[in-house]
């Protein structure tokens, strides 16, 4: 199973949550898991190998090698975490071709206007997917959240709003915006090293993990 962290805009936690998932899921779960790297900046690569994992990371920024390759490492493994590039519409079209029925795509979108109006692309992006016949599952969720801004209340519905027109659910878990978080490289590598100080960061990204396996 292909699990994408997707996201044309930069800078929304792709790279924390495919790490976080790609912790969870093998170490917590104790499945076989691959990370690609299809970010140039190549940060979950370097987190990634930092965390000491029994995961392979594979980086893969050009579209033909990704298309090429990922059936096989796909197969390899019970999931494949994919941490997809900003900005580059040729490798975000690749990933979505690459999708099959199982398959899951997760959009993190920040409670900003600016990041309501980026998601905008992404969205009309699956809905032409599935009007080709994709079938993927796609959700989007809030992350970078702060708890006392409306702004984080008004992205989730306006998100839910989409979900009709779109067919992209949007998940109930959130991540929020924590200097925990930010820190968790130089921390220990992940919230859930981090002991009783990230408490509330770990039942977090727990819910979030849990939610998205079971998407």
């Amino acid at each position: 199973m292909l699990i994408c962290l997707f996201n044309a805009k930069g800078g929304v936690s792709k790279s924390t949550c495919s790490v976080h998932l790609t912790y969870y899921l093998s170490v917590i779960l104790n499945k076989t898991v691959i990370l690609i790297d299809a970010d140039p900046m190549r940060i979950s690569s370097f987190w990634t190998k930092e965390l000491d994992l029994d995961v392979s990371v594979f980086q893969l920024t050009d579209p033909n090698d990704f298309l090429e390759q990922i059936p096989t490492l796909k197969s390899k493994v019970e999931y494949t975490i994919v941490d997809c590039p900003a900005n580059a519409s040729e490798m975000n079209r690749a990933i979505i071709f690459a999708l099959t029925d199982e398959d899951k795509l997760l959009i993190p979108v920040k409670p900003t206007s600016v990041d309501k109006i980026a998601s905008n692309p992404t969205l009309r992006l699956i809905k032409q997917a599935s009007l080709h016949g994709k079938k993927f599952k796609a959700a989007t969720f809030v992350s970078l959240a702060h708890r006392s801004r409306a702004v984080t209340v008004e992205i989730g519905d306006y998100l839910r709003s989409k979900e009709d027109e779109t067919g992209v659910k949007v998940l109930s878990s959130v991540i929020y915006d924590k200097a925990t978080i930010a820190d968790a490289l130089d921390q220990g590598g992940v919230v859930w090293n981090m002991g009783k100080r990230a408490s509330s960061e770990q039942k977090e990204f727990t819910e979030w993990c849990e939610e998205v396996i079971k998407l």
